[in-house]
């Protein structure tokens, strides 16, 4: 009956359209031609299945008979369902299976970005199982990721980095009190990106020649130069001053620091064989460097050391803010806001991230801007374009994702599992407010 009303009412749309059936068992196979493309449906208990490959629809009958195991019986995926308490949603991927599927189906195929995208299927191996699962509450929507791996199978990348034991973050006080964005973790070991950049200084003439000058001044190579980066790094992101069309946003990152002394003096002979204008400033407990051209109330390039870390930004002013908060003992938690969504900061964890998601959309919308003008200048026909896709299009879907205010995140390794756990807040702010 409801196969002949669509066709009594939308069968004038299509040029071929029949429907013929089939016994499979106690099920009756619904087979639709449209325009030479055949898709098979049944209905089980209620529900619709439909595909395009009618053998796959046969398996899943047999499944629902009993006659073939049940991925509810897949112990994986037992484990990992058990570790979602009733999620409003759930997501299983078996990637073992998934990336074999992938390299099969393309192996044979021939279009451009084939021979980099199974590369990039290289990369997931050791990778078996992935989880999804989130609950959307009143107030806020909780996500949770399990990714399962096998140590001894990943890569040398992800291996290294999953060698760090999750630990208590030590730089949670590093923060203004309510930042655009904030960032901590345990696993930048600069160290393991050494091969890596020496890859990429062969491709670049001008960033060989500047490193190879680094090299001889602190008469170290690469390797020995990266060793001397910790694991801990944090980074904080505040809005540049308000009252201009567009601001870059204000930046301050904090590294680990093996031997402070040596790296001071590395980067003392840097400026001085380039001969760069500087000027030292102590503030409180840190001593720090900037480059005296620089305009005293806006971006300030700068670098300094405070206890056994080194820090490099873009503003004198964020900085101050940072050690004056850290002088009062503040810490990203005391903000209520932030402590409200807090999915386990102050637990063991290999990384944390806090978004404002408002004031980074506000950001983002004006750099939108700022294309477009630059557009208007070569071509005034193409901004023109860009401008009502921005109005119509991408800025409504951007105000729409400001009702998602902040977020919070955190991940850790387990000897078996990668856990991410996130908690956003919905708010209802009204369009006007959120435009402004």
């Amino acid at each position: 009956g409801r196969l002949a009303l669509l066709s009594e009412n939308y069968g004038r749309y299509i040029q071929k359209y029949s429907v013929s059936s089939t016994q499979y068992g106690n099920h009756h196979i619904r087979r639709i031609k449209i325009n030479e493309e055949i898709f098979s449906m049944v209905v089980i208990e209620g529900s619709f299945v439909l595909s395009h490959n009618e053998k796959q629809l046969r398996r899943c009958v047999d499944t629902f008979d009993t006659e073939i195991p049940a991925l509810s019986k897949n112990a994986d995926f037992v484990t990992m369902r058990g570790r979602f308490d009733t999620p409003d949603r759930f997501v299983f991927l078996p990637v073992n299976d998934v990336r074999k599927f992938v390299a099969e189906t393309v192996f044979n195929l021939d279009f451009p970005g084939r021979e980099l995208l199974l590369k990039e299927l290289k990369t997931t191996v050791g990778f078996s199982n992935f989880g999804y699962g989130s609950w959307n509450k009143k107030k806020n929507i909780k996500d949770k990721i399990l990714v399962q791996y096998n140590r001894n199978e990943v890569n040398s990348v992800v291996k290294n980095h999953i060698k760090a034991a999750p630990i208590r973050s030590s730089m949670l006080s590093l923060t203004t009190e309510n930042p655009m964005a904030f960032y901590w973790s345990n696993t930048m070991f600069i160290k393991h990106f050494s091969r890596y950049f020496e890859k990429i200084r062969e491709e670049e003439p001008q960033l060989e020649k500047f490193w190879s000058t680094v090299e001889t001044i602190s008469g170290k190579n690469t390797k020995e130069l990266f060793s001397l980066f910790g694991g801990e790094v944090s980074l904080v992101l505040e809005p540049g001053p308000k009252g201009t069309f567009f601001t870059f946003p204000l930046g301050m990152i904090f590294v680990q620091v093996e031997n402070i002394p040596e790296f001071r003096t590395i980067l003392e002979r840097i400026i001085e064989e380039y001969d760069i204008p500087v000027r030292e400033i102590t503030y409180g407990p840190v001593r720090y460097t900037y480059w005296t051209p620089s305009p005293q109330d806006g971006l300030q390039p700068l670098y300094g050391f405070w206890g056994d870390l080194v820090f490099f930004g873009n503003s004198s002013s964020l900085l101050k803010m940072i050690v004056d908060q850290n002088a009062e003992d503040f810490s990203l938690l005391d903000n209520a806001s932030i402590k409200a969504i807090d999915p386990g900061f102050k637990e063991k964890n290999n990384s944390v991230t806090y978004f404002n998601n408002v004031e980074l959309i506000k950001v983002l919308q004006k750099g939108l801007d700022l294309v477009e003008m630059a557009l208007a200048i070569e071509d005034r026909e193409t901004a023109s374009k860009v401008r009502i896709i921005l109005d119509e299009i991408i800025n409504p879907l951007l105000e729409g994702v400001k009702m998602y205010d902040k977020s919070c995140t955190r991940s850790y390794f387990t000897p078996e599992m990668v856990i991410i756990d996130s908690i956003t807040n919905k708010t209802v702010v009204p369009l006007n407010k959120r435009m402004n």
